[in-house]
């Protein structure tokens, strides 16, 4: 760890940009295409109510959440005392699971709203949560950690980032759970040493959580949930809007909801007049 103690947090960082966000063109407005969304009361209530809440959308191909869910990034961003964390799935398959991405950009954005002197806190917070839990796994079970002595500090934190993913590719579904429960739980830690610096309220968006696998799937979304759950014990307003398939697929079904088709039953479109 006495090359991450004197690293700093800049090139930290750096090694963090490699996630790929999508290039997401944002609603301009919230013209009546998406009335059913930004009408709804459920809607209105999240956006609106001064306590912690949590909402999912479901909508058709030709209504693309993306679109929303960045709009709301934007949104949101530019409301006081406020801070944003969000994550936009994808359906194009990548060589790692989705959990090591969306950590990595979480990571990123918790880190751009802090102090140098907690940027610092944090990185060190978040890198002996992931390397303990990485040297556990090696004496355990024999699973190489992949790191070698002479290994640069760049190569270090590239290694440790991609613990679970670069260095190995364990078929067994429970250690693969178990790495990625590491990535959450360093995440996570991050939250004790900052309070996220901002922290009065908070944003967290997740769309296309019903994107990947289905088992994966709803294991990211479990994973979501916690997290979620952390945030709302130490920050007093954490509004979370998540996005996918149908609702009663995805653990944690006790959330508001808004799906397209069982709104537009239940309704017609407002009158232009």
């Amino acid at each position: 760890m006495t090359e991450i103690d004197t690293m700093e947090p800049d090139v930290f960082m750096s090694t963090l940009l490699a996630v790929d966000q999508e290039s997401i063109v944002p609603l301009e407005d919230r013209g009546p295409e998406y009335y059913w969304i930004f009408r709804d009361m459920e809607f209105v209530q999240w956006e609106s109510a001064a306590r912690s809440r949590i909402l999912w959308l479901s909508g058709p191909p030709q209504f693309p959440m993306a679109r929303v869910s960045a709009h709301l990034v934007d949104v949101w961003k530019l409301k006081p005392y406020t801070s944003v964390l969000y994550f936009y799935c994808t359906s194009v398959p990548r060589p790692h699971p989705t959990a090591t991405y969306c950590v990595r950009a979480l990571l990123l954005q918790i880190l751009m709203s802090l102090s140098k002197q907690q940027q610092k806190l944090a990185i060190l917070e978040f890198s002996r949560v992931l390397l303990f839990g990485i040297l556990g796994r090696e004496s355990r079970v024999q699973v190489p950690s992949g790191f070698n002595q002479g290994d640069s500090t760049e190569e270090i934190v590239q290694k440790l980032l991609a613990a679970g993913s670069d260095c190995y590719s364990p078929a067994d579904a429970d250690l693969r759970r178990e790495i990625e429960d590491d990535y959450w739980k360093a995440l996570e830690s991050t939250l004790g040493v900052t309070s996220t610096g901002k922290g009065q309220q908070m944003a967290v968006i997740v769309d296309g959580l019903s994107r990947s696998d289905p088992q994966q799937s709803a294991e990211f979304s479990r994973a979501i949930f916690r997290f979620i759950a952390r945030l709302q014990e130490r920050i007093p307003v954490v509004k979370a809007l998540l996005t996918g398939g149908l609702q009663e697929e995805l653990p944690g079904n006790d959330m508001n909801c808004i799906q397209y088709d069982k709104e537009r039953l239940g309704s017609t479109a407002p009158s232009s007049t």
